[in-house]
Formats: C-alpha cells, sequence, structure tokens
C-alpha cells in the first residue's frame, strides 16, 4: 500500500502538471485574441470623434481638388492611440474608398483604396494586430 504522503506527492504533480497544460492553452487563447483588434467593441465616443476627425482632414484635401492624402490620414490616426486611431481610419477609408475586401488595385478618382489599404496594412502592424473587425466585416 503506498504512503498517503507520496499519493499526495502524486496528486500535487498531476495537479500542477494539469495547471501548466491550462495556463499554456490559456496563453494561446489570449495571444490569438490579442491579433485581433475589435472596432465593434472600442469606445464608440472617442471612435466617432476620430472618424470625424480624420473625415474633416479628406473633406478639405478634395474641396481644394487635391487627392486624399491616405498617409497623412494614417499617421494623424496614430494620435488617437492604436485601437481607436487604426479602427477610425479603417473605418474611414472601408466607407469612403470601397468595400472591407476590396481589392487592392481598386481607383475611383481621388478616393484609392490602394493607397488606403496600404495605410490600413501599415496601421494593423502598427496596432500589434492580423485582423481588424469592423461592423462591415474583418479585414
Amino acid at each position: 500500500m503506498k504512503s498517503p504522503k507520496r499519493i499526495s506527492i502524486l496528486f500535487l504533480l498531476t495537479i500542477l502538471t494539469s495547471t501548466s497544460s491550462c495556463a499554456s492553452t490559456t496563453k494561446d487563447v489570449r495571444a490569438a485574441a490579442a491579433a485581433i483588434l475589435d472596432c465593434t467593441k472600442v469606445d464608440a465616443g472617442q471612435l466617432a470623434a476620430a472618424v470625424l476627425q480624420l473625415a474633416a482632414a479628406a473633406v478639405m484635401e478634395l474641396a481644394t481638388g487635391a487627392e486624399i492624402d491616405w498617409a497623412a490620414l494614417a499617421t494623424t490616426a496614430e494620435a488617437s492611440g492604436k485601437a481607436i486611431g487604426t479602427c477610425a481610419y479603417t473605418e474611414l477609408a472601408s466607407s469612403t474608398a470601397g468595400a472591407p475586401k476590396p481589392s487592392a488595385k481598386a481607383s475611383v478618382g481621388p478616393l484609392d483604396w490602394g493607397e488606403a489599404y496600404t495605410q490600413v496594412e501599415r496601421l494593423r502592424a502598427w496596432a500589434g494586430v492580423t485582423t481588424i473587425r469592423t461592423p462591415s466585416g474583418d479585414l
């Protein structure tokens, strides 16, 4: 018959082994969740203010006959922070330049999705995410 002390040690080792296995699984789940920026869950007021600021800048460019400077808008978006800035820029770009998953080559006059999408990719890398979830779908 095994001693109670030996059984307790085996029991503790089993729990520790299970716990470390769960911890690594939890880390994997957290890492996958961190790879998604869910714009549907950011502060709506901050997002609306940031989109308005970017839209005003874009309208001013178009009003003067210039093309939208997507790189400048993306840089402006960065000032709002990684989540709000990336979400605001992505929302403006997708609603202005095309659908959430357009061809990177699509272009309609000053609304050049190719450049807009290039900046979405830059902001995605800056935010450290692989997916940007918008109300219209994932990018």
